[in-house]
């Protein structure tokens, strides 16, 4: 079969481009892998080509071809409902990333809190401190992105813990689990740890606070227990455990979901309760 890549966004890679950052995932590495897949002939790539704007997937059956794979990954960030977070100063982990892989710019305070326990937190804390780090450097005896990226991975480490020690900032991690518990691989948690992110493990989110319209802090309270009886998620928190986290950024990152808003009932595609595409598994 000749293959058509229709491709929403400026570059090819998919989350691999736009959703991992450079230090755990070279460019180049996904460049050189993209680079083979067009090399191999018949495959075509066209970029900004979003299903719903440019086309639909009734038009792509009826103009002929003779499969269509829906493989549009997950990059809707999950919303939180607590009160505060239409305040100036709170993202979304996947938005965060979206932006800070395609360079554009993405104003980030001095003190950041990363909601979530899993490797996409993970990745936005570590992201976020980099950021913080280019954007709020108190001097220039602090290294350059090229010279960063130059040295080796632990030295590389040590700067960015370095520099978070300069002055008042610091990128914090507040999740419902302890940290045996935490849905991220341990490797991930200690190399954030490493980089100088702070650890808020055991809390909840009760509520971001503000001042004129602007995040001044995010209230927490201590995690009882995650899961119930029977392993489903269901936490509870302790009476009169609430505590404040002084920040000016708020990042979400409590897991994705596919955007499958670009399907219609023309289309043929079945939706689950869930939200995912209805496949057979066999």
């Amino acid at each position: 079969y000749s293959v058509t890549i229709f491709e929403a966004a400026p570059i090819a890679g998919g989350m691999l481009s736009l959703g991992i950052p450079e230090y755990r995932l070279p460019r180049s590495v996904g460049q050189a892998q993209i680079r083979e897949i067009l090399e191999t002939g018949d495959v075509t790539l066209k970029m900004n080509h979003a299903a719903g704007r440019d086309f639909t997937i009734r038009e792509l059956r009826e103009r002929g071809f003779d499969a269509v794979v829906l493989a549009v990954g997950a990059h809707r960030s999950r919303d939180l409902s607590i009160p505060g977070v239409d305040l100036d100063g709170v993202h979304k982990g996947i938005d965060f990333l979206l932006n800070a892989n395609l360079g554009y710019r993405f104003t980030i305070g001095k003190k950041v809190a990363v909601i979530g326990g899993g490797n996409v937190a993970m990745d936005v804390a570590r992201s976020a401190a980099r950021e913080v780090l280019k954007q709020h450097r108190p001097d220039e005896a602090i290294p350059s992105d090229e010279s960063i990226s130059a040295v080796a991975t632990h030295e590389m480490m040590d700067i960015s813990l370095s520099a978070l020690r300069l002055g008042a900032r610091e990128v914090s991690i507040v999740c419902l689990e302890r940290r045996e518990e935490m849905p991220a691989a341990l490797e991930e948690i200690e190399e954030a740890e490493v980089e100088g992110i702070v650890m808020r493990d055991g809390r909840g989110p009760k509520r971001v606070l503000g001042k004129d319209g602007k995040v001044t802090g995010l209230e927490t309270v201590r995690t009882r227990s995650v899961f119930d009886s029977t392993g489903r998620f269901n936490p509870t928190f302790e009476e009169n455990s609430e505590s404040t986290i002084e920040c000016d950024t708020v990042i979400l990152a409590i897991g994705q979901a596919p955007r499958l808003d670009f399907l219609s009932p023309e289309d043929g595609v079945e939706i689950s309760g869930r939200g995912l595409i209805v496949a057979d598994k066999n």
